[in-house]
């Protein structure tokens, strides 16, 4: 899979469509937080990119028949696949509502399931900023906006699927439901019982409270505060409430060359690995 060219849309425009997105992510973490055996670490509710069929798929069922339940991005729905990856439902999400997409989630599962159904889908404990699709809003309808944060989801996963085969100790590529953020996570040390206890996060995020438009970063735990900070050769430093360097969209949408777009993302997060290496490496234990 190649890169695909961003900035069909601008990146400010993307905030609302976004929203949209990870409020509709919800029915996904919600299925696996009802049907499947909880982790530790919150696993149980996570997505993954599926470059095959340009889903964010939930994992498989396996109470289910091994059914998975996806996000796609364009057309804006929701779908189920069998565990040989036939179509069992789509929803266009259009118009629908967060409670009413989870009880379609669960009636087009409950044939899988062999059993009787729960009542309702359970959503996890995190809380999301609030938003009127939480409180039984419709979803709205962003075509050319959901194509653009589909190739910004693909992006993600092409180049830190790259990047985790020349890290070490690295985990899977993950998108978190809860900030809806792609990332991988590296244990650069751990202690005697195996926990890490200094890590690097390299990832992609498409926006969020603070910074609305999508954006890359490397961070490290624990965080260094007090350290000299060497400038990036695109993007900047992050320091309120965590260090890390990060790249905003603006940056990269800047360049009208896929090629392009591709490799300044790459030497900035070369850069940050090294970077935020450096930084927790001075961290005493």
């Amino acid at each position: 899979m190649t890169w695909q060219l961003l900035g069909g849309v601008d990146p400010k425009e993307l905030g609302a469509p976004r929203i949209h997105a990870h409020w509709a992510a919800q029915v996904i973490a919600a299925v696996g937080e009802t049907l499947l055996d909880h982790e530790p670490d919150t696993s149980h509710t996570a997505l993954y990119w599926s470059p095959e069929s340009a889903l964010l798929k939930g994992q498989r069922l396996a109470r289910a028949g091994e059914a998975q339940i996806g996000l796609r991005f364009d057309p804006f729905e929701l779908v189920v696949q069998g565990g040989s990856g036939t179509v069992l439902g789509t929803l266009g999400l259009a118009g629908r509502t967060l409670e009413g997409a989870c009880g379609w989630a669960l009636e087009t599962l409950t044939p899988q399931l062999g059993k009787a159904p729960p009542e309702k889908l359970i959503r996890p404990e995190y809380a999301l900023p609030a938003h009127v699709l939480g409180e039984r809003a419709a979803f709205g309808s962003f075509p050319e906006a959901h194509a653009e944060l589909e190739r910004w989801f693909a992006n993600a996963h092409k180049i830190l699927a790259e990047l985790r085969t020349s890290l070490p100790d690295t985990s899977q590529v993950t998108c978190w439901p809860h900030h809806f953020d792609t990332a991988t996570l590296t244990s650069l040390e751990r202690d005697a019982s195996g926990e890490a206890t200094k890590t690097l996060g390299v990832g992609f995020s498409p926006g969020d409270e603070d910074r609305p438009e999508p954006y890359w970063y490397v961070n490290h735990w624990p965080a260094v505060f007090d350290a000299e900070l060497t400038s990036p050769p695109a993007g900047e430093w992050h320091t309120e409430g965590w260090v890390g360097s990060v790249l905003p969209a603006r940056e990269i949408v800047r360049h009208p060359d896929a090629n392009a777009q591709h490799a300044q993302t790459s030497d900035f997060l070369r850069f940050g690995i090294e970077a935020n290496r450096r930084l927790v490496s001075k961290r005493q234990p």
